[in-house]
C-alpha cells in the first residue's frame, strides 16, 4: 500500500550563549572569620572579599542542531522517521579560590595576623590567568515510530531511537596520573573520553477507549528514554586532569598554615613566596607546571549516557452525573538504567575497613582525612561512572467538576517517592562528597536512599472558582480560591563535626540507640553550667521520643533526607474583574486583579505558618568527642540559645522566621489584545 501523504521537515538552528563571564581586575581573597556561638560552637560570623565561586567563572557555548525527519499516511498507520545532528562546543572556566580562601577562628586573629584555621587556592598551570576547559560533544539520532489506530476505539504507539553520542576534542592526558592508576588499582586516565555508545531506545504506547462514548479511557506505556547531563560535568574532567589548573588546601593537616602568618595574600603572593622559601617540602605542594595530582576528577571509559525505563498507566473517567465532572488516576514508574555516580579511587578501602566502632554502631572509623587514602600527599581522584540503583514512583488522583455554570471545582493529590545511589547536587562533582551527601561509611560506601529533591512525597491542592456576569457579559467578576497542603522540605539527621574522623564534617548518618542506655556521654560546660551524663542521656531519650522519625528508627541509622518538616496549609484568593471593550471592530479586555497569597495567616497569624527543623542544633543532636577502651564512641548533646538562656536541644521544630510566611498582597493589571 503506498503512502497517501508524505511530508518532510527540516530544521537546523544555531544558538550561542557568553552567559555569565565575569572579568577580575584584581584577586582579593575571600575571607571568612568565625565565631564561637553560646554552645561553644564556631560558626561562620563574617565574611569578606571575592565571591570564592565567582572569581573569572563564565561559559562561552556554541550549539549547532539539524533535524529531518518525514511523516507519511498508510492505510491506518501515521508514521514518522527520522534523524537528527547535535553539535555543542563549550569553553567553561571555573577556578573555586581563584582567588584564595583564609578561615579564621577569630576576628582578633584575622586583625592580627594569626595563622588561619583554613586555607585554599586554584591557580592556572598553562602560564594564563584563567584557565578555561574545552568541550566538544556530538550526538547522532535516528527515530521512527508508528502511530497506529487499530479502530476507533484502540490506538497503539510504536517507536525506536538510537542515539549516538561521541566526544570530539582533545582531552589533556596527565603523565603523573599513569603512576597513580596501579597504586589506586584503577584505570585512571585523563586522556580519554567515554567510549562511543549506540544507546537503543524502544517504546510503546496505548490509549482504549473501554467504552463507546469514550467515558472511560485507558491509557499507557513502556519505554527506556536517553537523557543526557549538564556538560559542565565532562568541563570538570578537563579542569579536573591537573593539566589546566590545580588547588591547593589545608584544613590543619597539610603543613601549609603556618606558612601564612602575617595576614592574607593574593594567589600571585602565596606563589611568591613559596619560590622564595627554600623549602622544598613546600614546594611540593604548590606544583607550577602541567602534571599536578593534588586533586583529579576523570571519567569511566564505559560511561554512558543516563537511560531510564519508565512506565505510565492512567484512567480517565467521566463520572455519570448530571454536570461535568472527571476522574483521573495516574501512575508512574521509572527504574534507573544508567544513572550518574562517583567514587574516591584514592581511598584505602584496606585500611578503611580494618578498623571500625565497637558497640551496635560500628561502622568504619576512618585513620584520618590524609592517611585514608592510598596517596598520602594527594587529594581526591574522582572517577564519575553508571550506576542502575534508582528508581522514582508517582501516584496521581485528580477530580474536576461543574456542578453549575460558571463554577469550576478540582481537587488532586499525588504521592512521590525517588530513591537514589547519589542526588549529584553540585554541578561539581567534588561538590557531591559533602554535607549534601550523607552516608553511614563513607561517599565510597553509599546506599540507595531518598532523592533530596523531593521536598514533600504528600501533596494536596484544590481549587474553586465562580464567574459573576452582567447581563450584557461585558464585565466578569472572578472569585478564586486556591489551598495547597504539603510538607515544607526534608532533612537529614547526622552528627555535628566529624563522626568517623575521614576530614569530612557534618556528613556523618546519626544512629538512633535501641534504649536509653546504649550511648555513652561526657559531662561539659557551657554558657556557665554543667550537663551531668545523665542529664544528657535523659535529654536525649526525650528529644528521640518527641520525634515522629526518630522514635522509629529506634536501633538503626538515621535515612538521607528521610525526614519531613510538618505539614503546611495555605490558601490564596484572588479577585478578578474582567471589561470586554470594542476598540474599532476587535474585542479586547483589560483585567483588574486583588490576590491574597496565604489568606488564613491574615485572619490568624498561626494559620499558614510552615515549621522547620532547627539546622545545626536539632539535626546535629549528638558530637563525638572521644572512645572508650573498646572504641565505643561517647558523645556530647548539642545545646542552643533561646530567650538568653543555654539549654540541650529538645525539640525537633520552631517556626520559620520568613517573609514567605506572612500573608502578602498583590494587585495586578493585564490588557489582552483578541
Amino acid at each position: 500500500m503506498l503512502p497517501k501523504q508524505i511530508h518532510n521537515t527540516l530544521r537546523a538552528s544555531f544558538t550561542f550563549n557568553d552567559a555569565n563571564n565575569r572579568e577580575s581586575e584584581a584577586a582579593f581573597p575571600t575571607i571568612e572569620i568565625q565565631k564561637e556561638d553560646e554552645g561553644g560552637v564556631s560558626r561562620p560570623f563574617m565574611n569578606a572579599g571575592y565571591d570564592q565561586h565567582a572569581w573569572n567563572n563564565g561559559i562561552k557555548e556554541r550549539v549547532w542542531n539539524v533535524e529531518d525527519y518525514a511523516t507519511m499516511l498508510v492505510g491506518n498507520h501515521f508514521l514518522t522517521t527520522g534523524m537528527a545532528f547535535e553539535r555543542i562546543t563549550s569553553y567553561n572556566c571555573y577556578m573555586r579560590y581563584g582567588a584564595g580562601y583564609y578561615r579564621y577562628k577569630t576576628f582578633d586573629d584575622f586583625v592580627n595576623g594569626a595563622q588561619p584555621i583554613a586555607f585554599a587556592m586554584t591557580y592556572s598551570l598553562t602560564g594564563e590567568k584563567e584557565a578555561k576547559a574545552e568541550v566538544g560533544y556530538n550526538r547522532f539520532s535516528f527515530y521512527t515510530q508508528d502511530e497506529w489506530r487499530v479502530n476507533n476505539r484502540l490506538r497503539l504507539l510504536l517507536g525506536l531511537r538510537f542515539d549516538l553520542p561521541n566526544y570530539t576534542n582533545h582531552r589533556y592526558e596527565n603523565p603523573a596520573v599513569k603512576e597513580l592508576a596501579d597504586k589506586y588499582g584503577e584505570h585512571l586516565n585523563t586522556g580519554e573520553w567515554p567510549k562511543a555508545r549506540l544507546l537503543f531506545s524502544p517504546r510503546v504506547g496505548f490509549n482504549y477507549d473501554l467504552t463507546e462514548d469514550g467515558s472511560l479511557r485507558l491509557r499507557g506505556g513502556s519505554g527506556i528514554f536517553t537523557g543526557r547531563f549538564p556538560l559542565v560535568y565532562l568541563s570538570k574532567m578537563q579542569e579536573g586532569s591537573g593539566m589546566l589548573q590545580t588547588t591547593v588546601q589545608d584544613t590543619g593537616n597539610n603543613g601549609i598554615l603556618a606558612h601564612l602568618t602575617g595576614g592574607v595574600r593574593t594567589p600571585e603572593q602565596v606563589l611568591a613566596m613559596v619560590a622564595a622559601s627554600g623549602d622544598d617540602a613546600l614546594k611540593s605542594k604548590f606544583p607550577t607546571q602541567p602534571g599536578a595530582k593534588n586533586n583529579l576528577v576523570t571519567i569511566d571509559r564505559n560511561f554512558k549516557m543516563p537511560q531510564v525505563w519508565k512506565s505510565t498507566l492512567a484512567a480517565d473517567y467521566k463520572l455519570p452525573l448530571p454536570f461535568d465532572a472527571e476522574l483521573t488516576l495516574e501512575g508512574t514508574f521509572a527504574k534507573d538504567i544508567n544513572a550518574i555516580t562517583a567514587y574516591d579511587a584514592n581511598i584505602n578501602k584496606e585500611k578503611v575497613e580494618a578498623k571500625r566502632f565497637g558497640g551496635n554502631d560500628n561502622r568504619f572509623f576512618y585513620p584520618g582525612a590524609a592517611d585514608k587514602r592510598i596517596e598520602k600527599n594527594n587529594g581526591y581522584a574522582y572517577v564519575v561512572t553508571n550506576t542502575s540503583k534508582g528508581y522514582s514512583a508517582n501516584l496521581m488522583a485528580q477530580l474536576k467538576m461543574t456542578p453549575v455554570k460558571d463554577l469550576n471545582l478540582m481537587a488532586a493529590y499525588t504521592y512521590t517517592v525517588s530513591k537514589t545511589l547519589n542526588s549529584a547536587p553540585s554541578n561539581q562533582v567534588e561538590g557531591w562528597d559533602c554535607k549534601n551527601q550523607a552516608s553511614v561509611n563513607g561517599f565510597n560506601y553509599l546506599e540507595t536512599s531518598n532523592a533530596r529533591y523531593i521536598a514533600s512525597p504528600h501533596r494536596v491542592i484544590a481549587s474553586a472558582s465562580y464567574r459573576f456576569t452582567d447581563t450584557r457579559d461585558r464585565i466578569s467578576t472572578f472569585v478564586s480560591l486556591f489551598y495547597e497542603g504539603r510538607r515544607m522540605g526534608s532533612y537529614t539527621y547526622v552528627y555535628l563535626d566529624d563522626m568517623n574522623n575521614d576530614g569530612v564534617k557534618g556528613n556523618d548518618l546519626l544512629y538512633v540507640p535501641a534504649t536509653k542506655d546504649e550511648l555513652l556521654f561526657k559531662e561539659f560546660t557551657a554558657a556557665g553550667h554543667t550537663y551531668t551524663v545523665d542529664e544528657q542521656r535523659d535529654a536525649f531519650w526525650a528529644f528521640v521520643n518527641q520525634d515522629d522519625y526518630l522514635k522509629d528508627r529506634k536501633g538503626k541509622y538515621a535515612e538521607p533526607f528521610a525526614a519531613f518538616n510538618p505539614w503546611c496549609h495555605r490558601f490564596d484568593l484572588r479577585l478578578m474583574w474582567e471589561f470586554k471593550m470594542m476598540t474599532g471592530k476587535q474585542k479586547n479586555r483589560l483585567q483588574l486583579s486583588f490576590d491574597i497569597l496565604n489568606v488564613g495567616n491574615l485572619l490568624n497569624n498561626n494559620w499558614g505558618v510552615q515549621k522547620m527543623a532547627k539546622d545545626g542544633t536539632a539535626t546535629q543532636p549528638l558530637k563525638r568527642v572521644g572512645v572508650n577502651e573498646n572504641n565505643v564512641p561517647i558523645y556530647q548533646m548539642t545545646t542552643y540559645t533561646e530567650n538568653g538562656q543555654t539549654k540541650l536541644i529538645d525539640r525537633t521544630f520552631d517556626r520559620y522566621f520568613n517573609a514567605s510566611n506572612c500573608w502578602q498582597m498583590q494587585v495586578g493589571v493585564k490588557y489582552l489584545f483578541n
